[in-house]
C-alpha cells in the first residue's frame, strides 16, 4: 500500500492536529484538577458525552458494519441505545438530585466496603478503552503504508493517551473534550464527501446489493422480526448498557443543575442521531464498490487527500477524546473508592487533595497499561474482531453485575434498601456473568435452556457469551431477593 500523507495539505493537517492536542494540556492547565463545583452547563455536558460515546468504535467500526451486513446493522447495533439514552433524560435527572457522587461506585459505598470495591473493579474492566488503543494501531499502519507494524503504534498511542490523562486529568478532558467534539464534524464531512466522490446517493443505492436496503429505515416490521433470533435480542438489551456507564454517571454528578442533565441529554441524542445516519449512508458507498474492503482504506484511496487526512485526523482527535474520558473514569474511582475501601487513604479525602490526585495518576498508568497489554495479546489471539469479543465481555460484566442493584438502590427507593439485599445481588450477578463467560469460551457448543435459547445455530460468537449479561442480570435480582429476605428476618427476629 502507498504512503498516502505525503500531500502539503496533508502535511498541514497533521500539523493542524497537535497542535489541537498542545492547545488542550495549555487550556487544562489554567483550570484545577477535578471539578467538584458542578459547572457543566447543558452544552458542555453533551459535547464531553458524545466523544466518548461515539469513539472510532461508534463511528469507522459501526460504518464497517452497514458495508458488510447493510442497514440491518443500524437497527442492532445503533437503535438499540436509543431507549436507553431516552429512559436517561428522566433517570438523569433523578441521579442528580439524589446527592453528589463523583463515581458510580459511590452510589455503593453507603452500603458497605465491599459492595463499593467489587462495583468499582467491575467499572474498571469496562473502562478499558480498547478501541481506542487499536485505533492507534489501525490510524499509525495507514499513515506509514503499513510499513511499521500496528502494535508500535498502539503502544505508542496508549503511552501517549495515559501521559495526557494522568498529566491533565479531568480538565485534561473535559474542556478539550469539547474541543475535540469539533473533529466529529470532521467524520461527518467527510462520510457526505465520500458519497459524493462515488457518484451521488442515487449512484450509491444503485450500486448496493438489494439484500443491503432491507429492511430499510421504515421497516419497523422486519427489524422486529430479526429479534426473534434469541441473540440478536440480547445484543439489542445491550443498549440499555448506557443507563449504568461510569462515565454517564459521573458526567452527570458534575452537571450544574437538573436542568443541564436533561437539556444535554436531548442535544446529545440529537448528534448522536445525525452522526448515525451519516455513518449508515457512508458504510452503504464503501459496499458500493463492490469490494470487501475497510472504510478507512477507503476513505485515503477514493477521497482527495485533503479529506482523507481530515478523516485521519478526526478519528485520531476522537480517539483521544474517548479515551481520556475512559481512563480518568478509571482513575477516579481508582483514588476515590479502590484507595478508600481497602484504606489505603482516608474517605475523608477530596478528589482535590494531593494524596488522591496521586493515587488517581495511580489508576491512569495501571488502567491504561494493562488496556495496552490487553489490547496486544487480543489482537495476536483474535486479529478477525478483537474490538467487539472484548466488547461482549466488559459490557456483559458491566450490565450482568450492576444492572439491577444500581437502578434499585442507586436511584430508587435508595433510603429503604437493606445492604444485604444490594451486596448479595451484586455478588450473585457477577458470580453468574463470569461463570457464563468462562463456559462460553470453555463449551461453545453447550446446549441447554440456560442460554435463552441462543445455541451455535443462532449466535455469531459462542452461546453463553451473548447470554452471560442476561443470565447476570436475573441471577443479581435472585441475590437481590435472597439478601432482602436475610434482612427481613434478622429485623423479625
Amino acid at each position: 500500500m502507498v504512503l498516502y500523507l505525503i500531500d502539503t495539505s496533508s502535511i498541514a493537517l497533521i500539523i493542524l492536529s497537535l497542535i489541537m492536542l498542545a492547545l488542550a494540556i495549555a487550556i487544562s492547565k489554567r483550570v484545577k484538577w477535578f471539578s467538584e463545583a458542578r459547572a457543566m452547563t447543558a452544552p458542555a455536558f453533551a459535547l464531553t458525552l458524545i466523544p466518548a460515546f461515539y469513539t472510532v468504535f461508534g463511528t469507522s467500526y459501526q460504518i464497517d458494519l452497514m458495508n458488510w451486513d447493510g442497514i440491518i446493522q443500524y437497527w442492532n447495533y445503533a437503535v438499540s441505545w436509543y431507549p436507553g439514552y431516552i429512559l436517561m433524560i428522566v433517570l438523569g435527572v433523578m441521579i442528580r438530585s439524589t446527592g453528589q457522587h463523583l463515581t458510580l461506585p459511590d452510589r455503593f459505598a453507603k452500603y458497605s466496603q465491599i459492595s463499593e470495591l467489587i462495583s468499582s473493579f467491575v467499572c474498571l474492566i469496562y473502562l478499558m478503552p480498547l478501541d481506542v488503543m487499536l485505533a492507534f494501531g489501525i490510524i499509525g499502519s495507514i499513515v506509514t503504508g503499513y510499513i511499521i507494524p500496528m502494535e508500535v503504534f498502539i503502544i505508542i498511542g496508549g503511552l501517549y493517551l495515559i501521559y495526557f490523562t494522568s498529566r491533565n486529568g479531568w480538565a485534561g478532558y473535559s474542556l478539550p473534550g469539547i474541543l475535540f467534539f469539533v473533529a466529529m464534524t470532521g467524520i461527518a464531512v467527510t462520510g457526505v464527501m465520500m458519497v459524493n466522490e462515488l457518484g451521488g446517493l442515487s449512484v450509491v443505492l444503485n450500486n448496493v446489493p438489494e439484500g443491503h436496503l432491507v429492511p430499510w429505515f421504515t421497516d419497523i416490521a422486519g427489524f422486529i422480526d430479526t429479534l426473534k433470533n434469541p441473540a440478536t435480542f440480547v445484543w439489542f438489551l445491550m443498549g440499555s448498557a448506557f443507563l449504568i456507564d461510569p462515565m454517564v454517571w459521573q458526567r452527570v454528578s458534575l452537571a450544574e443543575s437538573e436542568k443541564s442533565v436533561r437539556n444535554g441529554m436531548i442535544f446529545a441524542i440529537l448528534f448522536w442521531g445525525i452522526f448515525d445516519v451519516i455513518t449508515v449512508f457512508t458504510g452503504l458507498a464503501v459496499r458500493s464498490i463492490g469490494e470487501d474492503l475497510y472504510y478507512l482504506d477507503v476513505a485515503y484511496e477514493y477521497l482527495p487527500v485533503i479529506w482523507g487526512s481530515l478523516m485521519l485526523t478526526s478519528n485520531f482527535l476522537v480517539a483521544i477524546a474517548g479515551g481520556s474520558a475512559y481512563l480518568h473514569a478509571a482513575g477516579m474511582i481508582f483514588s476515590q473508592n479502590i484507595a478508600k475501601s481497602l484504606g489505603l487513604i482516608d474517605y475523608n479525602v477530596l478528589a482535590t487533595d494531593e494524596e488522591s490526585e496521586a493515587w488517581y495518576k495511580k489508576g491512569v498508568t495501571i488502567i491504561g497499561g494493562a488496556t495496552i497489554a490487553l489490547t496486544l495479546i487480543l489482537n495476536f489471539l483474535m486479529p478477525n474482531d478483537p474490538t467487539t469479543t472484548m466488547w461482549l465481555i466488559n459490557s456483559g460484566i458491566l450490565f450482568g453485575s450492576l444492572a439491577f442493584p444500581l437502578i434499585f438502590g442507586g436511584i430508587f427507593y435508595r433510603e429503604i434498601i437493606p445492604d444485604k439485599a444490594v451486596n448479595y445481588g451484586i455478588i450473585f450477578g457477577l458470580a453468574i456473568t463470569l461463570l457464563c463467560i468462562v463456559g462460553g469460551f470453555i463449551a461453545p457448543n453447550y446446549h441447554s435452556i440456560i442460554t435463552l435459547g441462543i445455541t451455535p445455530e443462532t449466535a455469531s460468537g459462542t452461546p453463553l457469551l451473548d447470554a452471560s449479561r442476561i443470565l447476570g442480570f436475573g441471577a443479581s435480582i435472585i441475590g437481590w431477593l435472597i439478601g432482602y429476605a436475610i434482612s427481613f428476618m434478622q429485623r423479625r427476629g
